[in-house]
């Protein structure tokens, strides 16, 4: 087992890391299209509150991104922490790997396929808590199944022992749960006259600045804990206990 003080310190250090990466990758990429959302959403009359304008773009977006990746990263480690001994059976470094691919499934990439965010000043302000109220329950339908995944992984792992089959087999389950949370809950169909080619640009940016970060904080807490190893046993030198007796 990894001790809390490596794990927490090797979190924070992957996610504030991977945050400062995928900061300048939203710097880059998604903030043109933002500055787009609040430019299309002025002329049609629909001005942005002062607060909104000041977390939508420059600064506020930056250190918003910043407190987002060390409050993941945080919040990774404490998991990590505490469930390394119910994850599969494999090398900590592994397990750290597979929990933050979890994680992003869980509480990033399935909610927000489902009920993708829109850019600012975009959108149908009627539907907003309809679509909070959904994407909440995508993500607890979601966290439940990876929790059924998990355990799964381990029943099986108690009677054939750990490997791919087990493995496998959770991730099975993960993904025909995963499907089934997609295909049964409803959608929130966008509103008649959404600038798709502002919306979906923005939505492919903001999901492929998830994955990096998550992806980042994943390879980066994976590369800390791979030196990891246990104390080899003390080892009895034969010619001095020979000596003694």
């Amino acid at each position: 087992m990894v001790s809390f003080g490596k794990i927490l310190r090797s979190a924070m250090v992957a996610g504030i890391l991977a945050g400062v990466v995928a900061a300048v990758y939203h710097f880059l990429v998604t903030q043109p299209l933002i500055d787009q959302a609040v430019a299309y959403a002025s002329v049609r009359g629909s001005l942005l509150e002062e607060d909104q304008s000041a977390t939508a773009s420059g600064a506020g977006l930056l250190i918003g991104l910043l407190m987002y990746a060390a409050t993941w990263a945080l919040f990774f480690g404490i998991a990590f922490a505490a469930l390394q001994r119910i994850l599969p059976t494999m090398a900590p470094w592994k397990r750290g790997a597979y929990l933050a691919v979890l994680i992003f499934w869980a509480f990033g990439a399935l909610p927000f396929l489902k009920y993708p965010a829109s850019p600012p000043g975009i959108g149908d302000d009627v539907t907003l808590n309809h679509r909070a109220a959904l994407y909440l329950a995508s993500l607890i339908l979601i966290v439940m199944g990876s929790a059924v995944s998990i355990v799964f992984t381990r029943l099986v792992e108690l009677r054939i022992g750990p490997g791919l089959l087990s493995f496998g087999g959770g991730l099975a389950v993960l993904t025909i749960y995963s499907a089934l949370v997609i295909f049964l809950l409803p959608g929130v169909p966008d509103p008649a006259g959404t600038p798709l080619d502002l919306v979906d640009p923005f939505r492919a940016a903001s999901l492929g600045g998830l994955t990096l970060y998550w992806g980042l904080l994943a390879a980066g807490f994976a590369l800390q804990l791979r030196g990891y190893a246990a104390p080899p046993p003390p080892t009895v030198m034969l010619g001095s206990s020979a000596a003694h007796a």
